[in-house]
């Protein structure tokens, strides 16, 4: 089956919102690269980042993801 590849970008809503770790998990994703995974390790201290992009992977070619109100729910929206 062909996975579904997927990039898109988060960002904080109000600054210094922590980042939360858990939504990597709940969307399949993680940081596209280097960079991000910094910006990603400096929202954990509650640091003003921006944007953080990211790169998602689903098994089911109609996967709802990125979830946008659980990403809003947790001070972060989905940019694309």
């Amino acid at each position: 089956m062909k996975r579904d590849v997927r990039r898109f970008s988060v960002r904080q809503k109000t600054p210094r919102m922590r980042f939360p770790v858990d939504m990597l998990r709940y969307d399949a994703c993680y940081p596209a690269g280097e960079g991000e995974s910094a910006k990603t390790v400096r929202a954990l201290e509650y640091e003003d980042v921006g944007e953080v992009e990211l790169v998602g992977h689903s098994d089911q070619p109609h996967a709802r993801y990125p979830t946008r109100a659980r990403w809003e729910s947790f001070g972060w929206e989905v940019q694309s």
